[in-house]
């Protein structure tokens, strides 16, 4: 197995479960978002753990082609650089988490978007292996 496939493995379910939840169980993700808009630990520490799961994805798979495998590479970048922003600006990233809990189609439209790139990878990761 090639890295391309092991990390879409890992995270297209991951991806595809954090979408469910957020569609499905919108009240309780708004609740669970507005605390973590309260509280600045919180946002640093999942910073920490997504710059380094971010840095780890494009060590390992920092390939830039024209095919399902960008999208491990994009997402390894986009956890990168979000992390760092968690890091550096706390007030920034609560306030702009403020802003989206309650703007429902957003988060619908970012839940949807997840859906389907979660579907991509973990079909691409698994393919014959289901």
């Amino acid at each position: 197995m090639d890295h391309s496939e092991y990390i879409a493995k890992l995270i297209g379910p991951a991806m595809l479960a954090i979408a469910a939840f957020i569609l499905i169980n919108r009240s309780q993700f708004e609740r669970m978002a507005e605390q973590f808009a309260e509280n600045y630990a919180v946002i640093v520490i999942t910073g920490m753990g997504m710059l380094l799961g971010g840095i780890a994805i494009v060590q390992a798979h920092n390939v830039w082609v024209g095919d399902w495998r960008v999208l491990i590479t994009v997402f390894g970048w986009l956890a990168g650089v979000g992390g760092a922003f968690r890091i550096v600006f706390p007030n920034a990233v609560a306030d702009m988490a403020e802003g989206f809990i309650h703007n429902r189609t957003l988060t619908s439209a970012v839940a949807v978007g997840m859906a389907l790139a979660g579907g991509v990878l973990t079909a691409m990761g698994y393919g014959s292996h289901f």
